[in-house]
Formats: C-alpha cells, structure tokens, sequence
C-alpha cells in the first residue's frame, strides 16, 4: 500500500521551494505552471546546478543558446529566477510554435524543434511514435509527474 500512497503523493514532487518562480513565469508567459514545474522535476529533480549532457544547465535544462536569446548570460542559468524565465518563455515559443498542443511543444522543449517538425511533415498524426526513445519517454515522463502534481494540493 505505501507504493500507491508514494504514486499519489510524493513530496519530492510537491516541493515547494520554487513554486512562486514557476506561477511567476507561467502567468507571465501564460503557460501552465503545474507542467512547467513537472518539466523541472523531469529534467533535473529542482537541483538548480544540474548539468546537462548537452551543455545544459539548472532546473530546466536551459542551453546557453536559448539564454541568450532571452538576453542572458549562460554563467547565469544557475539562478533559478533567470532558469525558470528561460524555460517558460522556451516552453511557450514551442506552445506558440505548435498552436498550443502541449504534447508538440513539450516534445520539441527536450528533442528540438527540428526533429519534431520532421517527423510532423514525414508522419503527420503519427509523428510521435517516430522520435527518439528519449522523447518517447520524456513526454509521458512529464505528463505522469504533473497528475503526481495536482495530487499536491493548490
């Protein structure tokens, strides 16, 4: 029974330590600010140090590239204020990108814009099925961490 209690209620996934950064940045860029914060739990369990494999950095795996074109400093994607910013505003580029479907747009946050737009243009509908194994997992991934989430209460 502790299984299915942990499954619901977790509070590695319900810290709150960076909860007013996340609703901060996600009524700024009006994006939801439970999938946003499942994002950073995905990508680097809130450790706002985490590096990357591919030079990404902090709590959402920002790369310096998206850093600077939301006007910082890669040296700076250790603050979780700028981290969060970066992510957000990532998160709704792609959401913009893909008319608002979460699934493309959380798909493309972690795979790239281009591999999901190939495999949109090769597949149409079923284009998910034909990205990487790691997008296949991340997407899911984020989706079970953010019912996780709306177990933690507000």
């Amino acid at each position: 029974m502790n299984c299915l209690v942990r499954e619901v209620y977790d509070p590695k996934i319900c810290h709150a330590k960076y909860d007013d950064l996340f609703k901060y940045w996600s009524a700024y860029y009006s994006v939801k600010w439970k999938i946003l914060k499942s994002m950073a739990y995905k990508e680097s369990h809130y450790d706002p140090k985490a590096p990357g494999a591919a030079g990404e950095v902090g709590l959402m795996q920002v790369l310096p590239d998206t850093a600077s074109y939301f006007g910082y400093l890669p040296d700076q994607l250790e603050d979780p204020f700028i981290n969060i910013e970066c992510g957000a505003g990532h998160l709704k580029d792609m959401l913009n990108r893909y008319d608002g479907d979460y699934k493309k747009a959380i798909s493309a946050y972690r795979a790239g814009s281009m591999q999901i737009d190939n495999a949109i243009s090769i597949y149409g509908s079923d284009w998910f099925k034909h990205t990487t194994k790691l997008t296949q997992s991340y997407y899911p991934g984020v989706v079970n961490i953010y019912k996780r989430l709306l177990q933690c209460g507000e």
